[in-house]
């Protein structure tokens, strides 16, 4: 298994920040500029959790395909490691 070594984002911050505000929109019930005020140090946060979370199913999913003696990760390797949390 190849990790990721370098602090490369996943997403672009403008790409990840439309992601955050259409969330925040569709939670909050606004839709005016309100909800699309979040601060650079939580959209930092919630960046690097994301990235953190996704790394982790990732590497769970791939231990799922080894278990199965597989080379190739599966959607449903995916499943079982967020259903496993």
């Amino acid at each position: 298994m190849h990790s990721q070594k370098t602090e490369k984002k996943l997403m672009s911050k403008a790409a990840f920040k439309r992601c955050v505000v259409d969330i925040i929109k569709k939670l909050s019930g606004k839709r005016d500029e309100t909800a699309s005020q979040v601060k650079p140090e939580a959209l930092k946060a919630l960046q690097t959790a994301t990235k953190a979370f996704i790394s982790d199913v990732r590497s769970d999913a791939n231990k799922a395909t080894l278990h199965k003696k597989r080379k190739t990760l599966m959607l449903p390797d995916f499943y079982l490691a967020i259903r496993m949390r």
